[in-house]
């Protein structure tokens, strides 16, 4: 029990309220109701009436001596009082009960009952009252109050054998054996008392654990993920939890009573006389084979509709009888599973039969083909007896054979092989593949699934393209990848015997003014014979590259070494100059300058970054001369710091302008969109190309203010222009700095917002060189880019390494063919072919292709029959400021082209028109 009243709980674990608190007065006023509600009840009349009767029978007894005489007064008052107390004490105690009240009804029960004894005179004899008061409270109410019957007990016999001691209580029994009869009887009410109470503390913990155990039992099954059912011998349900309510749609009430038998079916019509012998036995024996086991059968709801279910079973035996318990789940979703699976393997075997590229299952253990599709069979010239007969061994080149072992060894374990191989037709044509592999089990055994592509084709294209990475397109030469290469190859090999190789960097002085003068063909043309001139100069071992523009290394480290370098740098000097070149049928004539550095423990990219510095020098000399470097030489260096300097000026003073070329749809040479282009309006240099300041820029950490500055320009020109021409779109450069900065794509989000350009409105142009660096970080910049809703141009296609690795997984929707490719597009099948493949790539890729480049109409003509859509170059306009464009928006968006004959008038003519460039 709880605390007594006074600072403790009751029963319920609420402290109950006090006289004079909140409450008091309701408690007393339902004491006062009870004991109405008590006296209203005959049995508590007859009750009180049998006190009465007690005193009475009491003085009967005591006329014939059998008890003590006492007066009727005394008997009836003495009963009659300790009764009415006994039983408002009981009230009492109902009404709220707790320790303190469970005393006083105690107490008040222990006193009537010394009464009773020790008013016959007989008091010690009739101890046995006590245990009789004490069995009562332990069985109704406290069982933990033993303790304060068998206090109370000794108390009241205490008090009145002391009372008889005195003269005060009649006795009977004679002095000197009395104290010793109510010592021993007393003693032995309270043991017997303690013994009922222990029992009792006993028994509750007994009840309290069994309660536990049915309350977990419960738990267990209410929150159990399947539906239990219990039946009984009889085959009638008797429990069942919420699971099975929301399965059967019976509540439980409504469940138990129910056979059991009606809420199954069996999964076959057919096994029904199985089924229900089954069950049977199951309910007399237990011995059926559903013990232990999961069944399969169709259950039914109150609803009638029937779904497929799993059953366990099992047994248990108690005094009440056998009980069965099952637990069921519904499995309608896993056979609905099996049927797609069945429709899936059915599915494999159409799509493995009728797929365009050779497949094939081999067991993974013998190496045998099990099955064959028809592709394989087309592709490889083979029957199907033929191939079913051979092993994977047999379909490659025999010097490759001792490879494919040892990789099968190794990977035995794990036969998903993918990757590049060769294999060999019936014809002996050896043919290059692409694996794709996948284990399964096929007809009971362990196999493999085996998808080929063949990737002859495209293998050779890509040799082709990673020789154009590797190799400048107008010349053929090693570009600046290679050359660097080289030069850390010749570097490694020079350091462990302390040797050198040389480096000379050259470049044809005043070469713009062959482009300006004669134009870019011409330009071309002359570096394809400067390239081949110093081919032909230097020693074999020795290596020939060009950079780019109109800059050359050569890399001395056999022959070419013999000789001082500055020697060899005259000689490639005199055999530039003594010769002219013809170029288009005329002589041009050109001198070079070149920087010469030596070295062993540098890397291969300070090596050419010292022969460039010493070629600013030679520029210095007047050109027409070579300069050895040299650790002093720092002019060129204070050069770049100076325009640094510069740089952040021209940042804050905002010396940016855009000029605007054209992109024009080849279909009806209509202008479709502008190629923004920044140029640095330099206070003494004048306008200055961004290949000249971009690199620097990027170099000391202000390209983003400048990029951010392009952005808005162009995002703010471009919403002008779209307002009333609503197809026009404007490009802008991003350089690989600009793309793996973090502050990049808020800078394009921002622009867009303060322009309101819409998103498809802006073009972001990237070149393959930004993939080579870091490709994969790159295409995850380009997927939030492609997320704001810009369109992303593939720059300068064609020069990179990783163009196909790479293009699959772009966003881009505009690849732009790089402009060395129309130099010789005319004259060079191979160029024309690769041209061609190109525009056809981008097609089949969905990409929109733009040419850059275009000078001659002769070029045009090969892009429209090859159907390139759109293209860029000097031969439609010049890059113009904003007044160009609005002028030929103005004029109706044609491009006016001239015949070949007439190529440099009419070019000029464009200029003349299009190109209004401020003076």
């Amino acid at each position: 029990m709880t605390q007594a009243p006074g600072g403790g709980t009751d029963a319920e674990g609420q402290r109950p309220a006090r006289f004079g608190e909140d409450g008091a007065s309701e408690e007393t006023a339902s004491i006062a109701s009870r004991v109405r509600a008590e006296w209203s009840q005959p049995v508590t009349r007859f009750a009180f009436a049998s006190v009465l009767a007690t005193a009475v029978a009491l003085w009967s007894l005591a006329r014939v001596h059998v008890v003590a005489n006492q007066p009727l007064w005394l008997l009836v008052t003495a009963l009659g009082v300790g009764y009415l107390l006994t039983w408002v004490a009981q009230i009492s105690y109902d009404a709220s009960p707790s320790a303190r009240r469970s005393g006083i009804r105690i107490a008040s029960q222990m006193v009537v009952a010394t009464l009773v004894m020790y008013l016959t005179g007989w008091g010690p004899a009739l101890a046995l009252g006590y245990v009789f008061v004490a069995r009562v409270n332990l069985t109704r109410v406290e069982r933990p109050s033993w303790r304060v019957n068998a206090a109370w007990a000794a108390g009241c016999m205490v008090a009145a054998q002391a009372a008889v001691s005195i003269g005060v209580a009649p006795s009977f029994v004679a002095k000197p054996e009395e104290y010793g009869l109510a010592a021993l009887t007393g003693l032995g009410a309270i043991i017997v008392i303690a013994l009922l109470g222990i029992t009792a503390e006993q028994l509750a913990r007994s009840e309290g654990s069994l309660a536990r155990s049915e309350r977990r039992l419960r738990t267990t099954l209410e929150t159990a993920n399947d539906a239990y059912i219990e039946i009984d011998e009889s085959g009638v349900v008797t429990d069942w939890n919420v699971n099975a309510e929301t399965l059967f749609g019976w509540s439980r009430s409504e469940a138990i009573g129910r056979k059991g038998e009606d809420l199954v079916l069996p999964a076959d019509e057919r096994d029904t006389s199985r089924h229900e012998a089954g069950l049977t036995e199951l309910a007399i024996t237990g011995e059926e084979p559903l013990m232990g086991r999961r069944y399969e059968l169709l259950g039914q709801n109150r609803d009638g509709r029937t779904f497929p279910i799993e059953l366990a079973f099992w047994r248990t035996k108690d005094p009440e009888g056998v009980r069965f318990h099952a637990f069921a789940h519904d499995i309608t979703a896993r056979k609905e599973a099996e049927a797609a699976l069945r429709k899936s393997q059915e599915e494999f075997y159409t799509l493995f039969a009728r797929h365009p590229h050779p497949m094939w299952v081999y067991d993974s253990k013998t190496f045998r083909f099990v099955e064959v599709n028809e592709a394989a069979l087309t592709h490889y010239g083979y029957s199907r007896n033929e191939f079913l007969s051979m092993t994977i061994e047999q379909i490659r080149p025999s010097e490759d054979i001792m490879r494919l072992t040892a990789h099968l060894n190794l990977l035995r374990e794990d036969l998903e092989i993918s990757g590049p191989w060769r294999h060999q037709t019936k014809s002996g044509v050896v043919i290059e593949v692409d694996i794709a592999s996948h284990r399964l089990v096929f007809d009971g055994r362990d196999c493999v699934l085996v998808m080929a592509q063949d990737i002859s084709e495209r293998r050779r294209l890509e040799d082709e393209l990673r020789h154009q990475a590797l190799h400048d397109v107008l010349t053929g030469l090693p570009n600046r990848l290679s050359l660097l290469e080289r030069a850390e190859f010749l570097l490694a090999r020079a350091r462990p015997d302390g040797s050198h190789i040389a480096a000379l960097f050259l470049d044809i002085d005043n070469f713009k003014e062959v482009n300006d003068s004669f134009g870019h063909i011409v330009g071309d043309e002359l570096l394809q014979a400067v390239a081949s001139r110093l081919s032909t100069e230097v020693d074999q071992a020795d290596t020939v590259g060009r950079i780019g523009g109109d800059e050359f290394v050569v890399l001395l480290a056999g022959a070419g070494l013999e000789v001082d370098p500055t020697e060899m740098a005259d000689r490639l000097l005199t055999a530039i100059r003594s010769t002219p070149f013809s170029v288009e049928g005329r002589d041009v004539t050109v001198t070079a300058s070149i920087g010469i550095a030596t070295g062993d423990n540098c890397e291969a990219s300070d090596l050419l970054r010292n022969a460039d510095v010493a070629l600013y020098q030679a520029k210095e000399r007047g050109k027409n001369c070579s300069a050895f470097f040299l650790p002093e030489m720092q002019l060129a260096v204070h050069e770049r710091l100076e325009m640094a300097i510069q740089l952040h000026a021209a940042v804050e003073n905002s010396e940016f302008e855009l000029l605007y070329q054209p992109v024009v749809g080849l279909g009806e040479l209509q202008l479709c969109g502008v190629e923004a282009l920044i140029r640095w309006r330099h206070p003494t240099l004048g306008r200055v190309s961004p290949d000249r300041f971009i690199p620097l820029a990027e170099e000391i950490g202000v390209i983003d203010e400048i990029g951010k500055w392009v952005l808005d320009e162009a995002c703010q020109q471009a919403a002008q222009w779209r307002r009333s021409h609503p197809w026009m779109t404007v490009a802008v450069n991003v350089s690989a700095v600009q793309l793996v900065s973090d502050r990049f794509v808020d800078f394009v989000r921002d622009a867009l917002a303060s322009s309101g350009l819409d998103p498809q409105g802006l073009v972001l142009e990237i070149t393959e060189s930004i993939l080579m660096e870091d490709g994969d970080a790159s295409v995850r910049r380009l997927r939030e880019l492609r997320y704001l809703g810009v369109r992303l141009a593939l720059d300068d296609f064609g020069t990179g390494f990783s163009s196909l690795s790479y293009l699959r997984q772009l966003p881009v929707d505009t690849m732009k063919i790089d402009r060395s490719f129309m130099s010789t597009v005319t004259t060079s099948s191979q160029s024309a072919a690769l041209v061609h493949t190109l525009i056809q790539l981008g097609q089949a890729l969905n990409l929109e292709v733009i040419a850059e480049g275009v000078e001659r109409i002769d070029q045009l003509r090969a892009l429209q029959e090859a159907a390139c859509p759109k293209a860029q170059g000097f031969l439609f306009s010049r890059p113009v400021p904003v007044e160009g464009i609005d002028r030929l928006l103005g004029s109706g968006r044609s491009m006016q082209v001239s015949p070949p004959d007439e190529l440099m008038p009419a070019r000029r003519a464009v200029d003349d028109r299009l190109a209004v460039v401020a003076t």
